[in-house]
């Protein structure tokens, strides 16, 4: 029996995961496909990924990932980068936030 996560999150909380994880994500030569947990993003970069509708709410809804520990921040130089954490990865494969994982 799967254990399903205990963390409950909105519709703009699931499509911000969701587009992190498509940030991190690249397929290689032979058609697999890879999520690279450490990966540093920009929040600007995640806000590409998503629908219209969700695009003013990157940054509120990254910072209540981070509080749940799905992602964490990365202070560089210029500005906030976030990155995906392995409990982050498993709540985005129990919901179903890309394909194979």
């Amino acid at each position: 029996m799967k254990k399903k996560s205990e963390i409950k999150l909105k519709p703009k909380h699931k499509a911000v995961l969701g587009a992190l994880c498509d940030c991190c994500a690249s397929v290689d030569r032979s058609g697999k496909y890879h999520i690279s947990i450490g990966m540093h993003v920009a929040p600007e970069y995640v806000q590409r990924k998503l629908k219209t509708q969700y695009r003013n709410k990157v940054k509120t809804a990254l910072d209540y990932l981070c509080a749940k520990g799905l992602a964490q921040q990365h202070p560089t130089g210029g500005s906030m980068t976030y990155h995906l954490t392995n409990k982050g990865l498993e709540v985005a494969h129990q919901l179903g936030l890309f394909e194979n994982g």
